[in-house]
């Protein structure tokens, strides 16, 4: 952490304070409420990651660019692919509890709930935005601690393309190419990706490639209409934990014997298509529009365990539908902001087990629907209310043949509610409180345990209530100051208890409570500053800064006083850009994650996971239509961990070591 501080403060300083602003922010519209709005009519709860700044980052992959973000916390199994996204601090049940949309469209699972981030090429994303705290009003299942909302490029006037290649540690090769083009209405873009890495560990080799495509038609005013397409296909090394004596042996790169041919692979397809119609487009008065959009998906996964001798097959195949009446106009002169609206999903799991023990053939399907509708309302001049609720519906099925035929149903249901004030006193700044009802639904691998073959019908559904509050100040669009105090408190989080019976179980805590604050910062330092003390070669410099404190404790129960394990108390992100001569650019960025108690640790005995800190650096230099850049990833060359557990004895501890200092340099072709 020092080091960091000091290289920033060492690059501040030597800037002589002289320029003049060169680029002006554009308006941000971000659709956190199911619509485009301005990102100044939301809380200081929405963070928004725009493609400049994703540019300026590192980051290869979506988990990389979600880590620099405030409230946020990323952990993974040693590979990318494994990759869990932490909002409001969930810990080891982070992935069900945190949302991961596409354009709106869900790619979490049914039969984990979590999301694979890796899928999303970078070089495809438009903007991210990061939505902290519970989105079950407008969004239904899983969104308990955040959304994270992906923006994907459409088309742009003209035919443009973009080939790039790039080459980094570990014998690790990417390439990604993209055409785009807009005319007459109709805009299309297409994006292929491809990468292969051997891996910092042992087996922990890692393959992608997908493909995504995308047309969008808005012949007039009245219609817009598109449809997307995307497949992927992934094939990647599960490399397990090393305990003290492994680690010893084997060293950090490392892998057990008994991980050896531990794989998984994985196929996704999708399509979307949506279409919005303005009935009255053409006339004076606005009546509002409406939205309809669906989506198919299937997805296939084969992974096999050989210490086990265990093979999985599971096919998940899902159906969705929305619906929404959108009106945000004004009203006898005050604005107003309704939506009201109806999702409607199937989703059905196959499973085909084969292990030592017996086998397994079971379905598993998950019928579901959600009413919801959301009013924004300008009560007096620059004062607005808000006010949301969902009533959302389930139906489990669980149709097992093998190892002996059962049939099972479960149809849990909720009604939510949120409420809350905001006043805007300026441009692009509010202060706001809100108190918002969440709830999760149980996953079917949740209901079902693999391990011992049995259904659980008397866990509860996961419900809390969250209260949140915050200032949105900037500052001549050339500083951002956010502040987010929150208050949340769960009932019935469903975790796997590792002390029941010979396998463990999945099972509900009691009550537990998460406080916390938020605290970003980012500043434009050629617009703060007076433009004759800024260099002429200096056109672009910008610096941010975050800081996130959350507590969550358990409150009740057997764990009670104790802390929620796999969450870092705190957590700090800071990052440099400066562009010279107009060609050159170099970004400097550093995190700083706090110590943690280990997985499986809801006692707090054991000695917590080391804090650690560690710095990013990048080097660019772009002219006409080629780019050439190098990054330098654990510039410091850090050696931390990234998963950390323990067993059901908590007498051995395993590890996920992360990779040293490594670099990646590529080159980019615009045409």
């Amino acid at each position: 952490m020092k080091r960091i501080l000091v290289l920033t403060l060492i690059t501040l300083w030597a800037v002589p304070a002289r320029a003049e602003l060169i680029f002006e922010h554009d308006t941000v519209v971000v659709t956190a409420d199911r619509y485009d709005r301005e990102a100044g009519r939301r809380g200081s709860y929405v963070t928004v990651i725009n493609e400049e700044q994703i540019d300026a980052s590192t980051a290869r992959t979506v988990p990389e660019i979600l880590e620099q973000a405030e409230g946020v916390f990323v952990s993974d199994n040693s590979t990318a692919r494994t990759s869990t996204v932490d909002i409001r601090g969930f810990g080891d049940t982070a992935g069900r509890n945190v949302l991961v949309l596409v354009d709106g469209r869900r790619l979490n699972v049914i039969d984990s709930g979590s999301a694979d981030l890796v899928q999303i090429p970078v070089s495809g994303i438009e903007r991210i935005e990061v939505i902290r705290g519970s989105g079950s009003i407008l969004y239904g299942d899983n969104a308990t601690g955040g959304v994270v909302n992906i923006i994907t490029k459409k088309g742009e006037e003209g035919l443009h393309g973009e080939a790039s290649a790039y080459y980094g540690s570990y014998d690790s090769f990417g390439q990604d190419f993209q055409v785009n083009g807009a005319q007459n209405g109709l805009s299309f873009f297409f994006n292929a990706h491809h990468f292969d890495k051997r891996g910092y560990r042992q087996q922990s080799d890692e393959f992608y490639k997908n493909f995504n495509g995308r047309l969008d038609f808005e012949p007039n005013a009245a219609v817009k209409a598109g449809i997307q397409y995307g497949f992927y296909e992934d094939s990647y090394e599960l490399p397990g934990g090393l305990n003290e004596a492994e680690l010893e042996t084997y060293g950090r790169r490392g892998v057990a014997s008994s991980e050896y041919g531990n794989i998984a692979d994985t196929e996704d397809q999708y399509l979307k298509a949506y279409l919005e119609i303005d009935p009255f487009a053409f006339e004076e008065a606005y009546f509002g529009r409406i939205v309809i959009d669906g989506t198919w998906r299937d997805r296939e996964l084969f992974d096999t365990f050989d210490a086990f001798n265990l093979d999985t097959e599971r096919e998940v195949k899902t159906e969705a539908f929305t619906v929404k009446y959108i009106f945000d106009g004004e009203l006898a002169d005050r604005e107003v902001d309704f939506l009201l609206g109806l999702d409607k999903s199937r989703s059905s799991s196959f499973i085909n087990s084969t292990s030592p023990f017996s086998d397994e053939r079971l379905t598993i399907s998950k019928d579901e629907y959600g009413v919801f509708a959301n009013l924004d309302l300008e009560v007096l001049d620059r004062w607005y209310v808000t006010a949301g609720h969902r009533h959302h519906e389930a139906e489990y099925t669980f149709d097992q043949r093998l190892p002996g035929p059962s049939f099972t149903q479960q149809e849990p249901d909720v009604s939510v509610t949120s409420a809350g004030l905001r006043y805007e006193y300026a441009e692009d700044s509010n202060v706001f409180f809100k108190f918002e009802q969440s709830f999760r639904f149980l996953t079917p691998n949740e209901w079902y345990n693999s391990f011992s073959q049995s259904l659980d019908t008397d866990l509860d559904q996961q419900k809390g209530h969250l209260f949140q509050a915050g200032l949105r100040h900037s500052i001549d669009d050339m500083a951002l100051l956010t502040v987010t105090p929150y208050w949340m408190e769960t009932e019935k989080e469903i975790f796997y208890d590792p002390t029941i019976g010979s396998f463990g179980a999945n099972s509900n805590y009691d009550e537990i409570r998460r406080v916390g604050v938020e605290l970003g910062a980012r500043f434009d330092l050629l617009g703060l500053l007076s433009s004759r003390d800024v260099p002429q070669q200096l056109d672009w410099l910008e610096y941010f800064m975050n800081y996130t404190y959350q507590n969550p404790e358990f409150t009740d129960g057997s764990f009670d006083g104790h802390t929620v394990p796999w969450v870092p108390e705190h957590q700090a992100n800071m990052g440099l850009t400066a562009r010279l001569f107009r060609h050159y650019r170099v970004s400097l960025i550093g995190r700083f994650v706090g110590s943690r108690y280990v997985i499986n640790d809801q006692a707090n005995t054991l000695p917590k996971a080391k804090s650690y800190a560690v710095a990013d650096l990048k080097l660019s230099y772009e002219q006409d239509h080629i780019e050439v850049f190098a990054s330098v990833n654990n510039l410091f060359d850090k050696k931390y961990n990234t998963y950390e557990a323990t067993n059901t004895l908590q007498t051995v501890r395993d590890v996920f070591p992360a990779a040293e200092k490594n670099f990646i340099a590529g080159m980019v072709f615009k045409f």
